[in-house]
């Protein structure tokens, strides 16, 4: 995935960029995201000579997009999915409350994990900032 930001302000390697609106943003026309006032961090590991306010091209590999979105969204959902069914079966007595809580359970250390490994992994998953375009 490529995108073109505006840098903001820059600290070190890691530099805050604004999103600006692509081809494809124009073409969809979706209210749905608002991505004009969208501000994400990217790294400059290549070292460019980077200043505030220029417009600088960014990549983010799609393995590590597909990756990030399966962490955020697919492995909570699978964790309430299998701790639910996990408690009715440890425990057949019980009623759909105390599936419901392991479930719940479930997706909280979901979205705890994705928080740790995004945490952890934090530099290495950022976009990176490819080459100035303006």
């Amino acid at each position: 995935m490529r995108e073109t930001g505006t840098i903001v302000k820059i600290k070190g390697e890691i530099v805050t960029l604004k999103f600006q609106k692509s081809e494809a943003c124009e073409s969809c026309g979706s209210s749905f995201c608002n991505t004009t006032d969208r501000v994400f961090e990217a790294k400059n590991s290549r070292h460019l000579p980077l200043a505030e306010g220029e417009t600088v091209a960014v990549y983010l590999p799609t393995g590590k997009t597909i990756g990030a979105g399966f962490m955020v969204l697919i492995f909570p959902l699978l964790l309430f999915i299998l701790l639910f069914i996990l408690s009715g079966k440890v425990f057949p007595e019980s009623g759909e409350g105390v599936q419901a809580l392991a479930g719940l359970a479930g997706l909280a250390i979901g979205f705890g994990a994705s928080i740790l490994l995004r945490n952890v992994r934090k530099t290495n998953d950022m976009p990176e900032i490819i080459e100035k375009t303006g």
